[in-house]
């Protein structure tokens, strides 16, 4: 493995940046995801995690997006996260019951 450069985490959230100007909702998703399993012992990297569950529900992926968010909830100790992910779970438990219905 490379060592990695002092400034790619800055790259990488420009590219993600520049995905989600363009509409190029996949490529971002799967963007931020690399960036979470590259930085997973990192806020940053939760917060790119979390980016990536939303973009995930974004795309109709509710399946995937579950799974990070509940990942989130179990395994974090970041408090602001884990909510966060916590209300995306909730929200999306509220709208497949109205969907249902």
């Amino acid at each position: 493995m490379y060592p990695s450069h002092s400034r790619e985490w800055d790259v990488r959230k420009l590219l993600s940046s520049n995905y989600r100007r363009t509409g190029d909702t996949l490529r971002l998703a799967e963007n931020e995801l690399r960036l979470y399993k590259d930085f997973p012992n990192t806020e940053e990297g939760l917060e790119a995690y979390l980016i990536s569950g939303k973009t995930y529900v974004r795309l109709g992926r509710e399946d995937l997006a579950a799974k990070i968010f509940s990942d989130i909830t179990k395994n974090t100790f970041a408090s602001k996260i884990a909510q966060e992910a916590e209300l995306e779970l909730t929200q999306m438990e509220i709208l497949g019951e109205s969907k249902n219905k």
